[in-house]
């Protein structure tokens, strides 16, 4: 009869090993970074019990410091050039337009736009004012989406708030544009409830697939 024992380990494969693989190819850094130190926790047990996993704990070392950075870099970027845009709307563009910035304004929503846009453009913004008043904040609502966006973009729904009062909106986001190219941006903004909006750009003044978007 054989004595009893630990059962024998040589050839199993350590899971600290294989958990610090999982976590270095993680695309947030909060995770990749963790892969460290759990590769450390993975060569130590390769070398008390005899697993194995050497190479892979390795592995998990150069993936995790090399991706780490890379995603910090990235998830920083995107916060600023993407999320933070999404939260406060185009609260910036649409302020300054009040403030009589129209080129800031037109630049915030769509673009550098054609000379006698900004005619239009000035209109909108008279319009906005002469009902609301200026624009205090904008604070995006939980509110479905109104209209199907193409693909690459969407319609984020907000509460926004004016001097004279708050009335719901929405502003038109695109992430890429139909030809391929990244675009992150507002293109279009509409403001008011369904009995009146105010839009910009105007019904006809958009082209492609925006346009179709914001006619609906």
């Amino acid at each position: 009869m054989s004595a009893s024992g630990p059962a024998p380990t040589k050839g199993r494969w350590s899971p600290w090993t294989l958990l610090s693989l999982a976590l270095s190819v993680g695309l947030c850094p909060l995770i990749t970074i963790c892969a460290i130190p759990v590769a450390l926790i993975g060569l130590r047990d390769v070398r008390l019990s005899g697993r194995r996993g050497r190479a892979v704990a390795i592995a998990a070392l150069w993936i995790a410091c090399i991706l780490t950075p890379v995603t910090t870099v990235f998830a920083i970027w995107w916060n600023a050039n993407v999320r933070v845009k999404l939260i406060d709307g185009p609260i910036e563009a649409l302020r300054a337009g009040q403030n009589g910035d129209i080129k800031a304004f037109m630049e915030g929503l769509g673009g550098a736009q054609a000379a006698g846009d900004a005619k239009a453009a000035g209109a909108f913004l008279d319009a906005v004012t002469s009902r609301w008043g200026a624009v205090v904040s904008m604070r995006q609502s939980e509110s479905a989406s109104e209209v199907e966006a193409p693909s690459g973009a969407w319609w984020v729904g907000y509460d926004v708030m004016f001097e004279h009062g708050a009335t719901p909106g929405r502003a038109f986001y695109v992430g890429q544009a139909p030809g391929g190219e990244f675009v992150l941006g507002f293109q279009a903004l509409v403001l008011g409830d369904a009995s009146v909006q105010l839009r910009w750009p105007p019904k006809g003044n958009a082209s492609g697939t925006e346009a179709e978007s914001i006619a609906k």
